[in-house]
């Protein structure tokens, strides 16, 4: 079914609707950031109270075939009961409809109470899924207004469409925590931050009503400077004790795994909570940045807590660092540096870091085959292009888990053809490259490394794209000497006065100089660089104009 177009990973959507005496309804739709193939989940519907003015509301759900839906639970400040889901039909859609109505008055509804609908699924082994809306609001048995995703009466507006990707579980996962009743791992600060942020991030799938599950205090007299409460009792939702979070903030699904990220900014004497890589809320809170804390995970019900990948950064980067590495057990980071990692593979209970950074301590702990979110990471590509071909070069520091990496082609961006392959040799500091014939009538040509991991699941690279048919503004020559140690020089020449850039590279992508950014005439151009404070190993350097990137590769030999 294919009904409106989304981008997949947004976990919020929110609609307001106009009603024609200028009443209105605004829905707010959460859905769960990650969902396992062949599984149960979760969505929420948020209603304001305006929907008390209709007597019946008819609410339908949209589905793909193979869709079950487990339950549909309305809840309100005064309580929650399960609506009875039928089988049904909704004009002008030919799909699957299950349909639930809602009767006003009810000592459930109160005016100026809040409404939420929680709907269970039970999803077939797909990939992804759309799930749409429909509502026929009712007076005196006749449909006064009538709204969907896909059609709307009265200058309405269109209601929204959850689009749903599903994952496998791959074993590049490895083991996960299992938190039983009152167990707990703490994590004591041993370190004196170089930034001034901390943040601190771990996986978790907890199903269990009202349990404060992360507690952020002073090892010096255990004062608590930040909780995080599980309240499923009304809303499900995650609210922090020291302030006051209303229902409309953080929608939890009891069977997904959601990411957690907290980060601690001391100039700002504030705490931040990040749900999925999306900001929710801060709460203002007397840090120091000489207090030494203790990050605490516990279990105090007699429900599943499942843990994994905790992390804690002394953190020098933004959100993006959260979003691009939340799903990698290994980051990426120019700013900020790793002080614990823990994937649950060897844990040792009461154990110092390496460094001594951080002293655990831990009760009960359970492990269990981990199906969180957790992939092995994507190659990040370079291009070296010569006269007549294009060599792809990349390294994978989860190259462990690869069976084996194929080279595709493309000239219109959409259909990949196969070029070649190369077997994973299993080391994280190996380094590949694949050549491949330019074609002189293709003016761009698109490329990507497909990935084919030992479990059978299959990931890509992002996308290189490369200008063929361009008249090139440049050339460059090898450096010489190469290998080098430790200055060596490359000659540019320029065939068209323009401005450009040029950097160098190491074998992962971080930038390790800026060696010219500005105009250069038409003419021949040279360019040191010294290596004296680097490490021996191959790096890039990349000159890049408005048109074109260009890049040679160095080998420093100390």
């Amino acid at each position: 079914m294919r009904i409106l177009k989304i981008i997949s990973y947004i976990l919020l959507l929110s609609v307001t609707l106009s009603f024609g005496k200028g009443q209105q309804v605004v829905l707010k739709v959460d859905k769960p950031g990650y969902v396992t193939m062949d599984s149960v989940y979760q969505f929420s519907l948020l209603l304001s109270h305006k929907i008390c003015e209709y007597p019946q509301t008819d609410f339908y759900l949209l589905v793909d075939e193979g869709i079950k839906i487990n339950r549909v639970r309305i809840k309100t400040d005064s309580g929650l009961k399960d609506l009875l889901v039928t089988n049904s039909k909704f004009s002008g859609f030919y799909g699957k409809v299950f349909k639930s109505s809602i009767f006003i008055p009810d000592s459930l509804y109160n005016s100026g109470v809040n409404t939420q609908i929680v709907i269970e699924v039970k999803a077939p082994r797909i990939k992804k899924t759309e799930i749409a809306f429909a509502f026929n609001f009712i007076k005196k048995n006749k449909i006064q207004e009538s709204l969907s995703s896909f059609n709307s009466t009265y200058n309405l507006e269109k209601l929204p469409v959850v689009n749903i990707e599903f994952y496998k579980p791959q074993n590049f996962a490895g083991n996960s925590l299992k938190l039983p009743k009152s167990s707990y791992i703490k994590l004591k600060q041993n370190f004196q931050p170089e930034n001034d942020k901390l943040l601190f991030c771990y996986w978790a799938k907890v199903k269990s009503p009202d349990i404060n599950f992360l507690k952020i205090y002073r090892e010096s007299g255990q004062d608590t400077i930040f909780n995080l409460l599980f309240k499923r009792s009304k809303y499900d939702i995650l609210a922090a004790d020291i302030i006051d979070i209303n229902l409309e903030n953080v929608f939890v699904d009891e069977y997904s795994w959601n990411y957690y990220a907290v980060v601690i900014e001391y100039s700002e004497a504030k705490i931040s909570f990040y749900l999925n890589g999306k900001f929710s809320y801060s709460v203002r809170t007397n840090i120091l940045k000489t207090d030494r804390l203790v990050f605490e995970l516990c279990n105090n019900s007699t429900k599943q807590v499942h843990v994994d990948n905790l992390c804690l950064f002394d953190f020098g980067n933004g959100l993006n660092f959260i979003r691009s590495n939340m799903n990698y057990s290994k980051t990426t980071s120019d700013s900020s540096k790793l002080i614990y990692l823990e994937s649950f593979e060897k844990m040792r209970n009461n154990a110092k870091s390496s460094e001594s950074s951080i002293f655990t301590e831990s009760r009960n702990l359970e492990y269990i085959k981990s199906t969180a979110p957790i992939f092995s990471r994507i190659p990040e590509l370079k291009l070296q292009s010569y006269d007549n071909f294009n060599e792809i070069l990349w390294k994978n520091s989860d190259d462990q888990f690869v069976d084996y990496y194929i080279l595709e082609r493309s000239t219109d961006g959409k259909t990949y053809e196969d070029v070649a392959s190369k077997t994973a040799e299993g080391k994280s500091d190996k380094f590949y490259s694949l050549i491949d014939q330019k074609n002189k009538y293709s003016e761009i040509v698109y490329y990507r490394i497909k990935q084919i991991n030992k479990d059978n699941s299959t990931t890509y690279s992002s996308i290189l794209k490369v200008g063929q048919g361009e008249r090139e503004t440049f050339f460059i020559e090898q450096n010489y000497p190469n290998p080098f140690n430790p200055v060596t020089t490359t000659k540019v020449e320029i065939l068209n006065t323009s401005e450009f850039n040029i950097v160098v590279y190491d074998l992962v992508g971080t930038k390790i100089a800026d060696i010219y950014n500005g105009v250069l005439e038409k003419g021949i151009h040279k360019f040191d660089f010294d290596g004296s404070n680097l490490p021996s190993g191959i790096y890039f350097l990349e000159v890049s104009s408005k048109t074109s990137t260009q890049a040679i590769k160095m080998i420093l030999t100390k």
